[in-house]
């Protein structure tokens, strides 16, 4: 899988029961030295156009609207709005 806009790549797995994992394993040796630090951040934003009510209900496993409500609720620093 490639991230949005093309700057990694992630390989993942699906496994027998429709779930998508990311394999990972210990790292030895030579690969166990530390890993560089990156200047990436993971933002989540109110804006998105694509974020509607049918959105955000097939996203949280077709919960109810107040079971949306509650789980964005939940998210750090996110202040939720009822749709």
């Amino acid at each position: 899988m490639i991230t949005p806009g093309g700057a990694n790549k992630v390989r993942v797995e699906l496994g027998d029961d429709d779930i998508v994992r990311l394999p990972n394993e210990i790292r030895s040796g030579h690969n166990s030295k530390p890993l560089p630090k990156l200047n990436s951040i993971n933002a989540l934003r109110r804006t998105a156009g694509a974020a509607n009510a049918t959105f955000l209900h097939e996203v949280f496993s077709h919960g109810s609207s107040e079971k949306v409500f509650r789980r964005l609720g939940a998210i750090k620093g996110y202040k939720q709005v009822r749709l």
